[in-house]
């Protein structure tokens, strides 16, 4: 007798000591649980709002087109996977390029630097948005070297420094060099060391860094302030060109990690 009661009350004493262990159990596992759905839910809280104020804050371009390479479109390829290099040969319906984002609000637009990236219309009845980078700012006098095509000062620049008494050179850090000195500096729209070209208050000389396969300032002149859509701020990813009577829409978006278009001088 002495023994099952002995027997009974270890027993009772092992299911408490189970059961508070269970529930010691419990409480852990439950804190935990708690804790990653916490951190999942703000994550998901943080993610959504960030893509949100991507999408109301900035606006989605697509480069259609090589003036800009190697800088955009490096690696474009036509519809079959060919790359298109710097000059394009075919029509644009299914090449893959890239697309990024641009700041369009006023207050980027007004702080526009050398060498950004902006996109803009030549007139006000141009319907075909460019993407070119600025080269002289407004007020600047400015020149470029012309001597002949792919020789070493070819395609200098040369803009007047701030006392006013000589010309300051910049170095022209970005694209391909030898797509830089490729083209012929010659021309009504572009300025030399005889005849420099001071930009009036509202406009930008841009250029695209495929110099010799883009329509920009060398031919039209200097673009306007109020012709200015946005800055472009970084490549987000590539798309497919789907194009029909000569407008083209993006589709078959992909997305990879931005690559920065600001420019920072090296």
């Amino acid at each position: 007798m002495v023994d099952n009661y002995t027997e009974f009350a270890q027993k009772k004493k092992l299911e408490k000591r189970i059961r508070q262990e269970t529930k010691a159990t419990s409480r852990v596992l439950s804190k935990i649980l708690t804790f990653f759905f916490s951190l999942t839910f703000v994550v998901a809280l943080l993610l959504g709002s960030a893509i949100i104020f991507h999408n109301i804050y900035f606006q989605s371009f697509f480069v259609n087109g090589q003036s800009m390479y190697p800088t955009l479109n490096g690696n474009a390829t036509y519809s079959d996977g060919t790359l298109i290099g710097a000059k394009q040969s075919r029509g644009d319906n299914g090449n893959i390029v890239e697309y990024g984002i641009m700041d369009m609000h006023q207050k980027a637009i007004d702080k526009i630097n050398r060498f950004d990236i902006i996109i803009v219309s030549y007139s006000e009845f141009d319907s075909k948005d460019k993407i070119k980078r600025v080269i002289a700012l407004p007020g600047e006098e400015f020149y470029f070297v012309a001597t002949s095509p792919n020789q070493k000062t070819n395609g200098d620049l040369y803009v007047r420094n701030n006392s006013g008494d000589d010309f300051t050179f910049i170095p022209q850090n970005f694209g391909d060099e030898d797509i830089l000195r490729s083209r012929s500096y010659v021309g009504s729209h572009i300025p030399n060391k005889n005849n420099p070209k001071t930009l009036q208050e509202d406009e930008y000389y841009v250029l695209g860094d495929n110099r010799s396969d883009s329509n920009d300032s060398a031919s039209v002149g200097p673009i306007v302030y109020k012709n200015i859509k946005g800055v472009a701020l970084a490549v987000e990813g590539t798309c497919t060109l789907v194009c029909q009577n000569g407008v083209c829409v993006a589709e078959q978006i992909h997305f990879h990690w931005p690559r920065s278009l600001k420019w920072k001088n090296v």
